[in-house]
């Protein structure tokens, strides 16, 4: 028996970033407030039941057998047969690419790829349920070679160099905790300053800090590629590459018009 799993490095990451918050909160407002150092021990600890709180909430457990699957959520559990999916889809829940599974009593259950570290295996094992519209690749087979920048000067660019410029600040002031944390955040930006290509027989996606960084799909290789948004307090753009063995990979981008989204899916997606 198959049991999903939930992806713990993404759950950290939440995690962290909610303490780098509390961190930037406590630097700029509850020192110079004068509130005790107690708050953000709370804080912290609340912090921490929260996020696990929200995963749980939105992560459904699944178990795969032979011949039935189970679906534990919370503290309910629900068995049914194999026999009973109606379907399965492949499309986005909540505004992420996910998982939806249709059973015959009208219920249906939602899994987003990004909480799990093994739904690509669970897809893998229920392929024959998915709806046979979503397992076809919707790229152009020999797409043209192109390069997509997006705008160079932008708010994410902006913020890197400020955090950046304060953290090496701070490590010259011999302040190497400070310096530490706003480093990390500065790397944590650059994860929105993404970049893509269509090279030969591959798609590419690069970065404009991280300039080494590399990461290539070959086309045939591609199930879909979809712009994924977050209209959260700020408004995010991505991309969002599933591969035909349903694993899944989302890439923020630098700030893209309408017309460069035009450009980079012109002769790419059918």
């Amino acid at each position: 028996m198959i049991r999903s799993k939930i992806n713990l490095f993404r759950l950290f990451t939440v995690f962290i970033l909610v303490l780098l918050f509390f961190f930037i909160t406590n630097l700029l407002f509850v020192k110079a407030k004068g509130f005790k150092d107690w708050i953000g021990v709370l804080f912290t600890f609340f912090s921490a039941i929260y996020t696990l709180y929200y995963y749980f909430k939105i992560a459904p457990i699944i178990f795969v057998g032979d011949k039935e699957i189970i679906i534990v959520h919370f503290l309910k559990k629900k068995k049914y047969l194999k026999s009973e999916i109606l379907k399965i889809n492949l499309r986005q829940v909540k505004g992420y690419e996910g998982m939806v599974i249709y059973f015959r009593d009208k219920k249906k259950v939602e899994f987003i790829d990004d909480v799990y570290a093994n739904l690509a295996e669970i897809k893998k094992v229920l392929e024959y349920k998915i709806d046979s519209k979503d397992k076809k690749s919707g790229l152009v087979k020999f797409p043209k070679n192109k390069t997509v920048r997006g705008t160079y000067i932008n708010f994410g660019m902006f913020c890197f160099f400020i955090f950046f410029g304060v953290s090496l600040m701070a490590f010259r002031s011999e302040n190497w905790l400070t310096g530490i944390i706003i480093l990390v955040i500065s790397y944590f930006i650059t994860k929105l300053l993404n970049y893509f290509s269509i090279e030969d027989d591959k798609f590419v996606v690069k970065n404009y800090i991280l300039f080494w960084y590399t990461k290539e799909f070959f086309i045939k290789d591609i199930l879909s590629i979809k712009k994924e948004t977050v209209n959260a307090r700020v408004y995010v753009e991505g991309i969002r590459v599933v591969t035909k063995e349903y694993k899944s990979y989302r890439f923020w981008s630098s700030p893209m018009r309408d017309k460069d989204w035009d450009k980079l899916f012109k002769d790419l997606i059918k």
